[in-house]
């Protein structure tokens, strides 16, 4: 057992949170209530093992805890050992005693509201009760017939249960089903098994009950202090074996529901000062982490993913990383600035080193290109494939010459210098070069520099080997080598997402691009031919699950490999800058494989001359579909449906649809030709330009037709995934039912799958800095900016109107509707709204969401709690 308690999730507790006379959770709800005072007060925290619970609204944070007060057996022991505890917390490896100290204190709040509900309890279960500390206090139990005759029905739980427990930084949601006739059968299997505690228990736990009196204090294993022992638990230093046995009816409740139980480690809360209709973004974003929830969500994630893979690479044995090794221990890490840029003669030699993202050159089968990225976003967009296959004006096309005859000095000498290193023996002669008729030196490059962090290394640290894993994980300069070392040695060691939720996964893909092909075929407005070129195109996008396919081939990686090996065999580690130069080395190995590869690569989510990692959180759409590890990680754990299709199915149709997207594209003629495509283009370009500022000040609007592309994505991509959603419950009418008004909703703080959908889209989009900063911060930028984008979806899908019932007086209602693949030629009629959210009011200024904008930091504070992330039973796969 104690091998597999991550895995299976022992430890999680759920607890009511609501008001038990207008809300139950199983048919004798005082019960399991009763569970968690015993597992409660009798918890041993150890460092391992993730533990959060919420009881009312009193927040008990993530603690690295484990239920294990009756259960220390044989695998604990290392735990227990005295000298490495005693090295564990002389190296601080434990939490701090400040960070103790007020764990503690929230517990003991905790503790208190359970108790109080125990209290409750015990009027209406009396012989369910056991005081504290007083083993011989313990009422016997009566018969039935002496048992108290009024006893309340337990109120009808809803079909669809959602349970919160949440915590302040990774808090959990718990979603359970069809629990009648499972809480019959756990309770009449406790109450057995509870007639046969005391002889079970000697067997369970025979060195802790060991030759002892029926109720005396058990030794102290190891002889270690309770403060050592019970580490956030020193008022509860010993307990006594006559009130373990009392507990095991609830232990064993506890194990049967946590065999059927599952967590995960994401929190938030909803504001429900703001009505849902009103505003979206605010009723979601406004109660999340004061810094910035969204870089915290994502980080959350992240590092999640990052902490465990650490955990596994740490044991990496690797000639190029001993070499990294010595240039810090020969201090080479030091005064890297005046490193970046030595020895760069010209942009074609940076290139080739993988120093340059203004630029890129791809020179395969006798020809080369050169791309102009120079005019580039704020952010990171694989764009390059989709680029080379249309252009905005047809004035800005390419030229093609040879080499020899190239008219522009600063492409002709940038091709010169790139192939002088990629291709020293001179295999290509005279290409084919394909370049910008406007190409032009820049004033300046921007060069790829190293990360602060690799100053601060110290080779004499004791986590030196940690911190330099740590950096390397995530290093852009390093990634060509080490994005195929990592993930060999993962794979290797099963330190991915699991191949069954991987194919489910991609299951879900497959139904997502499917869904989007059978909608263009069904549209009455598309000609054959563009229906064709939708078909074609969506089957052309192959799908990177995880790592990219070409890491999957292990013949090819261990090639590579070697290749970086042998080329570095002799490199020398003492001089000046050879960090510096080791990392231009290896991104010069990388040009040239691809270069003798005639353009092919094992990662083709990197089609620029530098590589970035494949760790980082996201997902990437180039004519290929890329979710890399991080960004599928957490859904190893189980999630609700909702969530599933709102975070991450969304995201699959989104990028899909960059396929079919508003630019120009060659294989989409037919498609872009349409009357209706050029009508659809135009109602999103008008739209997403009337997503002006929200505040009172001056109206600033977005460039007209810089973010119609991306919201085109977001919105399409919505509607197919809400669509797939809703198909899920065509079998199962119940799952449906529950809470419709927004007024009952908020009463009972509980969300149907549907609406789950819509509030993990707006989670993704949640930034606590106001609408005019992001505005500003996303000026160049073609996605929408935080504060407008989910509002931006759901204006323009009539589903939001109807999930949460919004009338025409609220902001949120849905506006005439952009729609690339209609169902009829007719245009939909839609209701005028009446709120002042309209886009002339938009442009104008004058809309009531100002109002709400103006002081988002004055919630109260007595607004119900709900997490957003309901991780459930993982309904997806039933």
């Amino acid at each position: 057992m104690g091998g597999d308690l991550r895995r299976n999730h022992f430890g999680y507790v759920v607890v009511s949170t609501r008001d038990p006379s207008k809300r139950s959770i199983f048919r004798q709800p005082m019960e399991f209530q009763e569970v968690h005072k015993y597992l409660s007060v009798h918890l041993l925290v150890l460092p391992h093992f993730p533990l959060t619970f919420t009881v009312k609204q009193v927040v008990l944070p993530k603690l690295r805890a484990q239920y294990a007060a009756l259960t220390l057996s044989h695998q604990f022991r290392p735990y227990f050992n005295r000298i490495q505890l005693r090295l564990l917390i002389e190296k601080g490896r434990y939490l701090s005693d400040a960070k103790k100290d007020e764990l503690c204190r929230l517990f003991y709040k905790v503790v208190e509201a359970i108790k109080a509900k125990a209290n409750y309890a015990k009027n209406r279960y009396p012989w369910l009760i056991f005081d504290r500390y007083n083993p011989s206090n313990v009422p016997k139990q009566p018969s039935p017939k002496n048992r108290p005759k009024t006893v309340e029905t337990a109120p009808q739980s809803p079909q669809n249960v959602i349970l919160h427990t949440k915590s302040g930084v990774g808090g959990v949601s718990i979603a359970f089903s069809n629990f009648r006739k499972i809480c019959q059968a756990i309770f009449q299997l406790a109450f057995f098994l509870s007639l046969l505690a005391p002889f079970l228990f000697p067997l369970f736990l025979p060195y802790v009950y060991h030759h002892q009196p029926a109720c005396s204090p058990l030794k102290q294993t190891y002889a270690l202090k309770s403060r050592l022992l019970f580490g956030l638990l020193p008022p509860f230093s010993k307990i006594h074996s006559c009130e373990a046995i009392a507990m095991l009816r609830s232990w064993i409740l506890l194990l049967i529901l946590l065999a059927n139980a599952h967590a995960s480690y994401f929190s938030h809360e909803l504001d429900y000062d703001v009505d849902p209709c009103d505003e979206f973004h605010l009723h979601v974003c406004r109660n999340a982490n004061k810094k910035n929830f969204g870089r915290d969500l994502k980080t959350t994630m992240e590092e999640k993913f990052s902490d465990e893979a650490l955990e596994i690479v740490i044991h990496l044995k690797d000639p190029i990383l001993d070499l990294i090794g010595d240039i810090v221990k020969n201090r080479g890490n030091e005064d890297l600035e005046d490193c970046y840029e030595a020895g760069l003669t010209s942009i074609g030699h940076a290139l080739a080193l993988g120093k340059i993202k203004d630029f890129t050159v791809t020179c395969a089968k006798g020809e080369c290109e050169l791309e102009d990225d120079s005019e580039k976003f704020s952010y990171a967009l694989r764009k390059r494939l989709r680029r080379q296959k249309h252009r905005k004006r047809e004035d800005d096309g390419p030229k093609e010459e040879r080499w020899s005859e190239v008219s522009n000095a600063f492409v002709k000498k940038t091709i010169t210098d790139y192939l002088q290193y990629v291709d020293p023996n001179e295999r290509l002669a005279d290409p084919l070069v394909t370049y910008p008729a406007d190409a032009a030196e820049p004033e300046e490059w921007e060069i790829i520099n190293m990360k602060d962090a690799w100053e601060d290394l110290d080779y004499h640290d004791k986590d030196f080997k940690e911190d330099l894993h740590e950096i390397l994980f995530k290093s852009e300069v390093f990634s060509p080598y080490f994005n195929l070392v990592y993930s060999r040695f993962l794979i290797d060691k099963g330190g991915y997402l699991p191949e069954a939720k991987k194919q489910e996964l991609v299951r879900l893909f497959q139904k997502t691009k499917e869904a989007i092909k059978a909608k263009a075929n069904n549209s009455p407005v598309l000609s054959n031919k563009a229906k064709e070129e939708v078909v074609k195109k969506m089957n052309a996008a192959e799908l990177h699950m995880g790592v990219p396919n070409g890491f999957l081939n292990r013949t090819e990686v261990d090639r590579h490999i070697q290749r970086y090996r042998k080329h570095l065999k002799r490199f020398n580690t003492k001089e000046k800058c050879s960090l510096e130069f080791l990392a231009r080395e290896i991104n010069l190995v990388r040009n040239q494989i691809i270069f003798e590869a005639d353009g092919n690569r094992l990662n083709p989510l990197s089609v620029e001359n530098f590589e970035e990692t494949i760790h980082e959180h996201n997902a990437y759409f180039n004519g290929d579909v890329f979710f890399l590890p991080a960004y599928i990680y957490p859904f190893k754990e189980p999630i609700s449906l909702g969530l599933t299709y709102g975070i991450l199915v969304h995201t699959m149709a989104h990028e899909l649809f960059h396929g079919l997207g508003l630019q120009p594209m060659d294989d989409l003629k037919e498609l872009q030709k349409t009357r209706h495509y050029a009508d659809t283009k135009i109602c999103y370009r008008e739209y997403y330009k009337s997503m002006c500022t929200l505040d009172d000040r001056a109206v600033k609007c977005p460039t007209d037709g810089l973010k119609d592309d991306e919201g085109f994505c977001d919105i399409e991509g919505a509607r197919i995934t809400y669509e797939l959603l809703k198909s899920e419950f065509q079998s199962n009418s119940n799952q449906l039912k529950g809470l419709v008004d927004v007024s009952e909703v908020q009463r009972k703080s509980g969300y149907n799958e549907l609406q789950w959908f819509f509030v993990g889209m707006g989670m993704q989009n949640c930034q606590i800095e106001s609408d005019r900063h992001w505005f500003k911060e996303y000026k160049d930028d073609p996605h929408p900016r935080p504060t407008i984008r989910t509002i931006a979806t759901i204006m323009q899908m009539w589903e939001f109107t109807d999930a949460f019932n919004c009338r025409k007086d609220q902001n949120m209602y849905y506006e005439k509707l952009c729609e690339v693949f209609p169902e009829s030629k007719q245009r939909k009629e839609y209701p005028k709204k009446t709120a002042k959210f309209r886009p002339a009011d938009r442009i104008a200024g004058k809309t009531a969401v100002t109002n709400i904008f103006k002081e988002p930091d004055q919630a109260t504070l007595n607004s119900a709690y709900l997490p957003v992330v309901a991780m459930g039973s993982w309904l997806m796969l039933s």
